[in-house]
Formats: structure tokens, sequence, C-alpha cells
């Protein structure tokens, strides 16, 4: 490995980009998406979180959709849910301070946890 090699293997990453899946799937699943952005973003760090709920196929969900699923108690806790998750990634990859360069890619039910997330703020 030449001195440039390991100077960049020992640079703390710049940009954190977390992938949020869709329901019944599983976080590992968005890490082709991400691996094939690892050339062109090369000082990122990428995560793969799994949903906090599980479905009964044996998948996970950022909120429930059987029965009910605007109830407000459902809502606070896929709130509390999501934040939790996301501030503990953002601080383990040590981005707490530099928010600016930390970005969500989301696909199907993992999209609104984005939305609920800014209206609830603003109901709050």
């Amino acid at each position: 490995m030449s001195s440039r090699d390991a100077n960049r293997k020992a640079e703390r990453p710049r940009h954190l980009v977390i992938f949020f899946h869709g329901i019944g799937a599983r976080g590992t699943q968005m890490g082709g998406l991400g691996g094939s952005w690892k050339s062109t973003l090369p000082n990122t760090v990428f995560a793969y979180p799994d949903a906090p709920f599980p479905t009964r196929s044996g998948g996970r969900q950022w909120f429930a959709v059987d029965n009910d699923v605007m109830r407000p108690e459902r809502i606070a806790a896929a709130r509390r849910a999501f934040d939790d998750l996301v501030s503990e990634i953002v601080e383990r990859q040590g981005f707490e301070n530099d928010l600016k360069n930390v970005a969500f890619v989301a696909v199907s039910q993992g999209a609104p946890g984005f939305w609920l997330k800014s209206r609830i703020s603003r109901l709050s």
C-alpha cells in the first residue's frame, strides 16, 4: 500500500449517506445501490439501517400499516423510533456537528419518514 493510500484510509469521511428501505425489506437490501456510489463518492460513509418495527412477513417497516395507521400514538412512536435511529447513526459516524454533510436516500415507505418528521415538528 502506498503512503497516499494509507493517508486516504486514515481520513475521516466527509459525508454520510443514510439509506431507508421500503416496507417489508431490510437495510442491507439498499447496499447494492450504496455500493454502486462508492467510487463516485470516495470520502463518504454509507449506512443501511433496518426500520424499527417488524412486519408479519419477517421484514421491517418504518411505521405500522395495519388497522388505524394514523392513530396519534402510532405516529408519535414512529417519530421517536426514526429520530432515535438517525441520531444513533449520525453520532456513531461522528457527524453530530456536521449535519450539512449528511444526506438521506429513501424509497417507498422509507420516504414518508422525512415528511412525518417535518410535519410533526410543525405540529408540536
